[in-house]
């Protein structure tokens, strides 16, 4: 127990080159984790599931294997064959170590599900992929938590060898879950987490070419450094970028829609929907400049280009006062509010038709806040828009009233209404219809089926 004081994230995860099976041994580790197959039965290829089982064979007498004693202790003494599937993909379960540990978790983790000339691009394997990885770790550390005597365990990096996964994928999710889930167990329960038993996380990264071991080494001890900036923090990491994420949800629609269900139509719009959304990319950048890998910082930039986007029809009437009559800066408002509504649009539209594949947001009592927010937002836009139009036959409490009410510009002045006010007055209905049915009506169903995130 850390009676003295508070372990960091950081001083609980370190990286180790070298066999996993000699490092649990030589170091008395308390926990082994098997990157196993399905049936629990042992690889036949050279990995960690091969290596495991070979070293625990070696211990055990009267003819018996590593694999009978799976078999005895988990399949209830009943003749079930070898070929049993006793975990599924994601899924943990906790045998005996006998006497090379206290206790062996095999995972079964994802193959990938990308191609191999797609192995350095952001689409190498999908967001279905990389979501079982990760849940792979998660359940590792539940299995973790539900043994109070365990002080130390080892973790393989799942997926990287016979699975295909690239390797600063699966150790980017696997630095970066357990370390969010640490995380995650810190700040509910400060005490608990203070006198656990639970003291170090070693992840083995081994390579039968020196050379790429080294080079694996490296990529691991760099994406270690990144995390720790943010552990340090006590905040959870995000392990892909915008572009990584956006490419992912793409390539995951075109290979996984027919099989949920989602065919020519439905498929289609779904494709365009995330397509459209990478024209957005230059905002959602900002995240990935200013938050890099910290979850929290993330989610308070998107709260601050909230904000901005609020403020932006305010700055683009001043501007426009300012340069009077300038044509330039009229069309250049028009086209920079335009852009800023519709990105929020699509997004709102995005979470709702995607939602199967995007991550939910931190909270639904967050997204309703914001959600309000961005109907403000898109009702200032509109506003500016009916008044660029009629700009300068219109006040801006009349431009207002048609932004933010829905009201119908009637011509004024003895003059007509702008060319597209019309255009805009059922462009406005249309989006206040969205928000008041779809988007307030999904995430108010959403209120009580989505866990908070701590």
């Amino acid at each position: 127990m850390r009676q003295n004081g508070i372990c960091t994230i950081s001083q609980m995860i370190e990286i180790h080159a070298g066999e996993i099976t000699k490092f649990v041994k030589k170091n008395q580790i308390d926990v082994v984790v098997n990157a196993a197959n399905p049936t629990l039965m042992g690889s036949k290829e050279a990995g960690v599931d091969y290596e495991i089982h070979k070293m625990i064979n070696k211990d055990l007498s009267k003819g018996k294997k590593f694999k009978d004693k799976i078999r005895e202790e988990l399949d209830e003494n009943k003749n079930y064959p070898e070929e049993l599937i006793r975990c599924e993909r994601g899924k943990a379960v906790t045998t005996s170590g006998y006497n090379f540990c206290k206790y062996v978790i095999h995972v079964v983790g994802p193959k990938c599900d990308g191609k191999k000339k797609n192995k350095k691009k952001p689409w190498c394997c999908t967001s279905h992929c990389t979501k079982i990885l990760e849940i792979c770790y998660r359940n590792i550390m539940n299995q973790v938590k539900n043994k109070r005597e365990i002080k130390t365990v080892a973790i393989p990096i799942i997926g990287s060898g016979n699975y295909g996964i690239p390797f600063e994928v699966a150790v980017r999710i696997a630095i970066g879950t357990v370390g969010n889930v640490l995380t995650e167990w810190k700040n509910e329960d400060l005490e608990y987490f203070q006198y656990m038993t639970l003291e170090k996380i070693t992840f083995c990264i081994y390579d039968s070419d020196v050379n790429k071991q080294n080079e694996f080494m490296n990529i691991g001890n760099k994406v270690l450094e990144q995390y720790d900036e943010v552990f340090v923090h006590n905040h959870r990491v995000v392990y892909q970028t915008t572009w990584q994420a956006q490419s992912r949800q793409v390539y995951e629609i075109i290979k996984y829609d027919e099989k949920k269900g989602y065919f020519a139509l439905a498929k289609g719009i779904r494709l365009i929907l995330a397509l459209v959304r990478i024209l957005f990319i230059p905002i959602l950048l900002i995240k990935d400049i200013v938050g890099k890998y910290d979850w929290h910082m993330r989610r308070k930039v998107t709260e601050e280009i909230v904000f901005a986007k609020i403020i932006l029809p305010f700055v683009l009437l001043i501007l426009m006062k300012i340069n009077l009559n300038n044509g330039y800066t009229n069309k250049a408002s028009v086209g920079i509010v335009i852009y800023s509504m519709l990105d929020t649009v699509t997004y709102l539209i995005s979470l709702i038709m995607l939602a199967d594949i995007q991550g939910p947001s931190a909270n639904v009592i967050r997204s309703m806040i914001l959600l309000f927010v961005n109907y403000i937002e898109v009702s200032l836009d509109m506003a500016l828009l009916f008044y660029l139009d009629n700009f300068p036959n219109i006040s801006i409490k009349i431009a207002m009233s048609a932004g933010i009410m829905g009201d119908k510009i009637q011509g004024t002045r003895g003059i007509g209404c702008g060319n597209y006010t019309e255009l805009l007055y059922y462009a406005n209905r249309g989006i206040k219809f969205f928000f008041v049915t779809l988007a307030f009506g999904y995430f108010a169903n959403h209120l009580k089926q989505r866990k908070f995130r701590s």
